[in-house]
């Protein structure tokens, strides 16, 4: 807990060291997808990712610390069906989870990007 809180709060300064490793992002979410599948049978666990070749680079610490927090959110409101996907704009690699679940009202939508923000639960 304590090596979460310092992580977090050392994203928001300009000068946090990223460790960029390069890997195959599709191949690296693909494997990740097959755990959470394994470990979540009762679900509807869905990937799409592209078939594209090399992409640079990401720090596989936080790029794990982001998939683990969004997909743990959307099992934890999800009704049966999640949607894990992947795009890439130039050199930018967007991971997008998606769910069934109730949503976040509007007027809260921009307090989730806030470190250690809850929303009400109802």
């Amino acid at each position: 807990l304590i090596d979460e809180l310092l992580t977090y709060a050392r994203l928001d300064r300009p000068q946090v060291a990223l460790n960029i490793e390069p890997i195959d992002l599709p191949k690296w979410l693909e494997d990740k997808v097959d755990d959470i599948r394994l470990i979540h049978q009762e679900r509807d666990i869905q990937l799409d990712i592209p078939h594209v070749g090399d992409f640079g680079g990401v720090d596989l610490r936080l790029m794990e610390r982001v998939l683990d927090n969004l997909v743990n959110n959307a099992l934890r409101y999800s009704e049966q069906r999640l949607r894990v996907g992947l795009w890439f704009d130039g050199d930018l690699a967007c991971l997008q989870v998606e769910d069934d679940g109730p949503g976040i009202p509007p007027e809260e939508r921009e307090r989730v990007f806030e470190p250690f923000v809850r929303l009400d639960p109802s």
